[in-house]
């Protein structure tokens, strides 16, 4: 397995819904009544991916979209400031425990460093919520209600 990491770009949507159409049935977001809307998921994909747009980071093992994390600018109403948010961060059951997950939030705090904002990833969805308190926990975050929050740098 020889895995390379990259940006997204508008012609992988295809590929990219593909892998969010196979997270479904794992995803868990405590409404049973939930229904995939692919339609949906491809219109969220093309309002979310593009140069002007924070970036989704895709893990490929040769050609194959293994593992995916997608970054969204936010900003509370209470704020002046706008940080980065996530809105989905998956790798296939078969490259779990293998550090993709890790590697892919790196790359994502290494690009919010690059353009000074701070990184506050979510923990709102309720799937895998155990194991995602670990790995942000071990990668030195603390949950704060609804996100994770770390002090890296100075958000200007």
């Amino acid at each position: 397995m020889e895995l390379t990491y990259r940006f997204a770009v508008v012609s992988d949507i295809p590929e990219i819904a593909k892998v969010c159409f196979d997270y479904f049935p794992e995803l868990d977001v405590g409404m049973p009544e939930s229904k995939l809307d692919k339609e949906a998921v491809v219109d969220h994909l093309f309002s979310c991916i593009g140069p002007d747009k924070p970036p989704m980071i895709l893990a490929e093992d040769g050609e194959a979209i293994v593992g995916l994390y997608g970054l969204d600018l936010d900003r509370y109403w209470w704020m002046d400031k706008y940080h980065i948010t996530d809105y989905i961060w998956y790798v296939k059951p078969a490259y779990r425990k293998e550090n993709i997950g890790s590697a892919l939030r790196q790359r994502a705090e290494v690009w919010c460093r690059t353009k000074g904002l701070q990184f506050r990833p979510t923990g709102i969805n309720i799937d895998r919520l155990p194991a995602k308190d670990r790995a942000f926990q071990m990668a030195g975050y603390s949950r704060v209600g609804s996100v994770y929050s770390k002090i890296m740098y100075n958000n200007k």
